[in-house]
Formats: C-alpha cells, structure tokens, sequence
C-alpha cells in the first residue's frame, strides 16, 4: 500500500485495543455461538434476517429494525473505534475487512456487549521515513493519502455494504444505521482520545477528527453524502441541556448533562424493556 508499511501492534496497544475496544486476536478461538457470526453473513439476505430474529431473544425487541438499530450500535462500535483509534493514535492501521471479521458475543452482566473477533491480525504503519525527489520528507499530503485509504477501508468497503443489507433486511432507514456508527466516531475522538491525550499527537487527532467530520468526501463511505459530517454540523446536532430522566415524563432533576441531539431516532423507545425515550432523542425535543 502506497506510503506504507507491515507493522504489528506493540504490547501495550494491542492490549488497549483488546481491553477497552473489544477486539479479539486471530490466536483466539474462532466464535460459533448462537449470537456469533461471521461478518460476511450480514451481506446474505437470509443469513442477515436469521442472526436478526435470534437477537431478538436477547431483550425481547419489539421489531426487526429496533432489533437492526440495536445491531448498528454493537457493530458500528466494533469497526470504527479500534480501527480510527488505530489510525489517529498509533498512526497505523488495523484491516477490517469483511471476510476476516466476526461477532463474537459477549456480555457484561445481562448487557450484550459483542466482540469484534479477526481471523488475522493484519496491521500496516504510515511510513513517515520515505524521502521525496529532493531528499526532503514527504510530509503531511503523503499522511493524507494514507488516511483516505483507511477512512476507504472501514466505511465504504466494510460498512457501508453491511448497511445496505441490514437496511433492505430489517425495513430501516439506512440514515438511522450510519447516525447510530457517527454517534461512537464522535464519542472516540470527543470523550476517549481527548481524555488521554494531553499533548504530543493532539494535534494529529484533532486534524483526523476534523477531517471525518467535516471534510472528508462521501465516496470514502460509499455513500452520496458524507454521513459522519451530516449529523455532526446540522442544527439538529446542537449540543443542548436536558434533565437526565429515565423516561420523557419523568420529574426534572438538577442533575443535566449536555448531549448532541440526534437527527433521527434510534427506536430506543421501542425496546419493551425500556419504554422510555434517550435524552438524545429527537422526539423528546421536538415535545419541547
């Protein structure tokens, strides 16, 4: 790959990458439980609509796309975070192709938290060290080749496709399964990465972030509108203050937190065990 290199993962990344995002080495035992899959199913109609209806048991969703929408949450977590995190921390990048990946369930006390299992544990790292014609680094515009081959490699490769079936399987829109992967780009780059860096890369970060959100162009999602900029500048993203209630009705507390609020909704509500609308929600916003 232009401007690159094989690389591997340190220890300590490999073990952030595996604790705290959920990802599975290839030495691992591959995951044929009843809420394992290997990603490729997803793209087969049937395979897709069976795995749907057999977590559907998992919490007693009400219907085939909260069911989906549920799914774009665990998933979307699971491709996006380890491999951006990757890329703007570490500057290398973690292959998440389709054909190598895998869900392999887990939970956290009674919460369906999945891991992302890969077959092979496939890394390349920006080489920085190569020289122009004068001798020079190459710089910055050669980093930027790279990134977009990343930003390629996760969205319009990976994602969007897993989408689109997921999407023509469970009747939802397909708006509703990208805002539900934005949602944890965002948290990345906004909560994690901000939190841990206090300086050294930050500015790296910073650009990456900005680039996704921004200035990236959508044929780098495979799709007509860059989804990641679509929910996070609209008037409809504003950060706003609201009560943290367990539900729209609930009492107001002195307890508020500020929160994007979503462009569309996520069928939260429509969870049998939870009736109750996220303060994220755009319904409960609309109501006000």
């Amino acid at each position: 790959m232009l401007y690159a290199k094989g690389s591997s993962f340190e220890p300590a990344e490999l073990l952030y990458l595996t604790e705290k995002l959920r990802i599975c080495s290839s030495r691992e035992q591959a995951p044929n439980g009843r809420y394992d899959l290997p990603a490729v199913d997803l793209l087969d109609a049937t395979q897709c609509a069976m795995y749907l209806d057999r977590l559907a048991g998992l919490h007693d969703f009400s219907a085939r796309k909260v069911t989906a929408s549920v799914l774009a949450k665990r998933y979307g977590f699971l491709i996006v975070s380890p491999a951006l995190y990757a890329m703007s921390v570490y500057n290398k990048m973690l292959e998440v192709k389709i054909a190598d990946c895998a869900i392999q369930s887990a939970f956290v006390k009674d919460t369906w938290l999945p891991r992302l299992h890969l077959n092979r544990l496939l890394v390349m790292e920006y080489d920085s060290g190569k020289k122009g014609e004068d001798g020079g680094d190459i710089g910055l515009e050669q980093r930027h080749v790279w990134r977009d081959h990343v930003i390629r490699h996760v969205f319009a490769e990976h994602l969007a496709p897993v989408w689109r079936s997921v999407s023509a399987v469970a009747a939802i829109p397909r708006t509703v399964l990208w805002e539900n992967t934005a949602i944890y780009v965002y948290a990345l780059y906004e909560n994690r990465i901000r939190q841990e860096q206090k300086s050294g890369n930050r500015l790296r970060t910073e650009e990456d972030f900005k680039y996704l959100t921004c200035e990236a162009p959508a044929h780098l999602f495979g799709e007509r509108q860059n989804p990641l900029a679509r929910y996070f500048g609209s008037p409809r993203s504003e950060r706003a203050v609201v009560p943290v209630t367990s539900s729209v009705s609930a009492a107001p507390t002195a307890a508020v937190k500020a929160v994007r609020v979503r462009k569309t909704c996520c069928y939260f509500y429509q969870m049998k065990e939870k009736s109750s609308y996220c303060p994220t929600c755009p319904k409960i916003h609309c109501m006000r």
